[in-house]
């Protein structure tokens, strides 16, 4: 889904919520609900921001001692979500929901985190495309243009 289709399900009444996440630590997706209309009218080109308190949470969800972006001692900060238009998924088991992964970023120094499961998954994709499109030229060339538009029916 893009984001003018995204825009027509909120005119609609289809999504009335957007879920803007990223990958913890542990892999878990972490961070806030919107409401729809503020994501397509503001986040979209904008982004948000997040606690990094979520960065420092163990599997019961509390936070551990040891970091220094993060601790009771010196507080918790936020830091950039910067979303990435092409996860932007609608949530089958959640009526009404969409969902974006997003990217961090740290706002003091300007640079822009992707975690390491974020990082694979575009190089999976990337590797995915590829292939799809040699499948494709293969067929092409074994069974001619019109055969490959009646196999991708």
């Amino acid at each position: 889904m893009n984001l003018n289709q995204l825009r027509t399900k909120v005119r609609s009444g289809a999504i009335d919520t957007v879920l803007v996440v990223f990958p913890d630590v542990f892999g878990r997706l972490v961070g806030k609900r919107l409401t729809a209309h503020h994501f397509v009218d503001d986040v979209a080109k904008t982004g948000t921001h997040g606690c990094n308190y979520l960065l420092t949470l163990n599997m019961e969800m509390e936070p551990l001692n040891g970091f220094k972006l993060a601790n009771w001692e010196k507080g918790f900060g936020d830091f950039g979500l910067r979303p990435d238009l092409d996860t932007l998924r609608v949530l089958p088991w959640q009526p009404g929901a969409a969902m974006v992964l997003c990217d961090r970023h740290h706002q003091a120094s300007g640079q822009t985190r992707q975690s390491g499961s974020r990082v694979r998954h575009r190089e999976r994709t990337g590797i995915l495309s590829i292939q799809q499109y040699l499948r494709r030229r293969v067929r092409e060339q074994i069974h001619g243009t019109h055969a490959v538009e009646r196999l991708s029916d």
